[in-house]
């Protein structure tokens, strides 16, 4: 020990599996960790991980500050495991329609979302969701490597379905095992498979469609790729204003 240095005591004394502990008892108080990360640098490396491990984007405010943090700290990259979009605005105010383009566009699914290697939950519930024409999400296999489960649409009758064209490429995830879609308009289309992607090559398990509207030529299709299919639930009429 240097000369005139204090000795490490309290928290900072504990073994790094201890201090993990603690955090995970911390986790659902985000503001107790974020305290603990401006302490000292230690103690920054340790609650870090655990403050971005569940991010909730609500406002397009969030996105554009998530969009920024990630850009100026690539690192935080890695600790994004779930990933939640909730936004819900008045479906008759066209200002409000344009933020909600804004966040789709600040997020900018191609680069800051396709680079959480290890995200494995992406919850997208919004009253209004424009369509991401050249989403690329769900199409490259290297995007999104470690997504197990996900979940796309809205639940508001108030608004027209979201066509889900050309996100119904989640369909073709090599790894998603869970996938839920409430309120949408389905459109499959072979083409939206990655290139070369053989029948019976997903390991989804569950399958979950509310409220949505797919053909049965069009299910048929999809009931092509799934290898490890354990559960379908379809539920909700199909209705068209």
């Amino acid at each position: 020990m240097e000369a005139g240095s204090s000795p490490v005591t309290g928290l900072l004394s504990c073994p790094q599996d201890i201090i993990d502990r603690i955090l995970t008892q911390l986790r659902p108080n985000l503001a107790s960790i974020a305290a603990i990360t401006r302490v000292c640098r230690k103690l920054n490396s340790a609650a870090t991980p655990s403050l971005y491990d569940s991010v909730i984007v609500w406002q397009p405010v969030n996105a554009d500050h998530l969009a920024r943090t990630i850009k100026s700290n690539p690192r935080l990259i890695s600790f994004i495991r779930r990933l939640q979009l909730h936004y819900r605005n008045n479906p008759h105010s066209m200002t409000n329609e344009r933020l909600m383009v804004i966040l789709v566009n600040i997020l900018s699914f191609e680069l800051t979302v396709g680079k959480l290697t290890n995200l494995n939950s992406l919850v997208m519930k919004t009253d209004c969701f424009p369509n991401p024409v050249n989403l690329r999400l769900f199409r490259q296999p290297a995007n999104l490597p470690n997504l197990r489960s996900c979940s796309l649409g809205h639940d508001s009758s108030l608004w027209d379905r979201w066509i889900l064209n050309p996100i119904d490429a989640a369909f073709f995830h090599a790894g998603l095992e869970n996938l839920t879609l409430s309120h949408c308009i389905i459109r499959t289309h072979n083409q939206n498979a990655p290139k070369g992607t053989p029948t019976r090559s997903t390991s989804l398990e569950s399958l979950m469609l509310l409220d949505c509207e797919i053909s049965a030529s069009g299910l048929a299709r999809l009931m092509e790729y799934p290898r490890a299919l354990k559960s379908f639930t379809i539920k909700g009429e199909s209705r068209r204003n």
